[in-house]
C-alpha cells in the first residue's frame, strides 16, 4: 500500500483521536520506514497536501475526490481527523482483515455498494453512515431487490449479498473489538471471482484543464490532400478519413512560425505516435527520410 493518502488513513486510524501535523507527520512516516516505503524531504508537505486535497474543508477538495480528513479546528489550526464515515468505512477493512477476510474483495463490494444505494435512490446516505441492524437489513432486501443489483450479485457469484453481510456483521459487533493487525493486500484479495467478470468502475467524469498548440488547419488540410490521405510510414488509407499531419519539427520547439506543407507528412495515428516515441531517442528524426527509414525498420521488426 504505498499510496500516501491510504498511509495517512491508517495514521488516524491507529491514533485513534483528532491529531496535530507533527503527530500524524510521525505516524505516517513510521509506518511508511516500518514496510520499507520511500521517505523523501518533502514528505510531510506530502502528507499535508493529501490532507487538504481529500477534505471538504480545504479550499483545494473537488467533488469527485473521496471526503475523507477534516480539519477538526479549521483549516490553518494544524489538528487533523477521519470523517466519522470514513473512520467508519477503514475500521471495516481493518476488521476484514483481522478476520482474515479478503480485504480488497468484499471492502470494495461494499464501497460499491453504498454508491448504488444513493445512485438507485435507496438509501440518501452512505452505507458507511448506518449502523442499525434493522436499517441494515431493511436496506439489503430493498437492494437486492433492484434487477440491476440482482444482476450484478449473481454475474459475481454472490460476492456483493456475502459483502453486505459482512458489513451487517461488523457494524453491530466489530465496532466495539479491536483491529490493530496491519492491512495486508495480497492476491488471493481478487482472485475467488473469474478475472473476466470482476467489474470496475470506469466512466467518471472529470474535469481537465490543458495547455494546447494551435493547428493551421489550411496547411493541414493540404498535407493531406498531398499525400492522398495516405500515411506515408505504412501505406494506411481509409475513406480520406483517420489520417494526421505530422510536424517535422514539433511545435513544442518552434512555437509560433512560419510552414509550409513540406514541413508536414501525413500519417495514421499509431504512426504518427511511433513517430514521436521515436523522435524522442533520436532528434534527428526531423529529418523526413530519416524519419520513413526509421517506420519502415520499426514495421520490419514486427511484421
Amino acid at each position: 500500500m504505498e499510496n500516501w493518502k491510504e498511509d495517512i488513513i491508517e495514521a488516524l486510524l491507529s491514533i485513534g483521536r483528532p491529531a496535530p501535523l507533527s503527530e500524524i507527520y510521525r505516524v505516517t512516516l513510521e509506518n511508511r520506514q516500518a514496510r520499507g516505503s520511500a521517505i523523501h524531504p518533502t514528505s510531510d508537505a506530502t502528507i499535508r497536501a493529501n490532507l487538504e486535497r481529500y477534505s471538504s474543508d480545504s479550499k483545494v477538495y473537488s467533488d469527485n475526490k473521496e471526503d475523507i480528513f477534516k480539519s477538526t479546528n479549521g483549516i490553518g489550526n494544524g489538528v487533523w481527523e477521519l470523517r466519522e464515515s470514513a473512520k467508519v468505512k477503514y475500521m471495516f477493512r481493518r476488521w476484514l482483515n483481522a478476520k482474515g477476510y479478503s480485504t480488497g474483495h468484499y471492502f470494495d463490494g461494499v464501497s460499491t455498494i453504498s454508491k448504488d444505494l444513493q445512485r438507485l435512490g435507496i438509501s440518501e446516505n452512505p452505507i458507511f453512515n448506518i449502523l442499525d441492524r434493522t436499517l441494515l437489513e431493511n436496506l439489503r432486501e430493498d437492494y437486492f431487490k433492484n434487477p440491476e443489483a440482482e444482476s450484478k450479485n449473481t454475474r459475481g457469484h454472490n460476492m456483493f449479498s456475502r459483502a453486505f453481510d459482512l458489513y451487517i456483521e461488523f457494524a453491530t459487533s466489530g465496532l466495539d473489538q479491536p483491529q490493530n493487525k496491519p492491512i495486508v493486500f495480497t492476491s488471493e484479495d481478487v482472485l475467488e471471482i473469474p478475472p473476466e467478470e470482476l467489474e470496475y468502475i470506469d466512466g467518471e467524469l472529470v474535469e481537465r484543464k490543458v495547455n494546447s498548440y494551435k493547428r493551421n488547419q489550411a496547411i493541414i488540410k493540404a498535407c493531406k490532400a498531398r499525400d492522398n490521405h495516405t500515411c506515408l510510414g505504412c501505406g494506411f488509407h481509409y475513406k480520406n478519413q483517420i489520417v494526421e499531419a505530422h510536424h517535422l519539427k514539433p511545435l513544442h520547439t518552434t512555437q509560433v512560425t512560419s510552414i509550409k506543407a513540406i514541413d508536414l507528412i501525413t500519417l495514421c495515428p499509431t504512426c504518427h505516435r511511433l513517430a514521436h516515441t521515436l523522435l524522442k531517442d533520436n532528434h534527428l528524426l526531423t529529418d523526413r527520410e530519416a524519419l520513413l527509414n526509421s517506420l519502415s525498420q520499426v514495421r520490419s521488426l514486427h511484421a
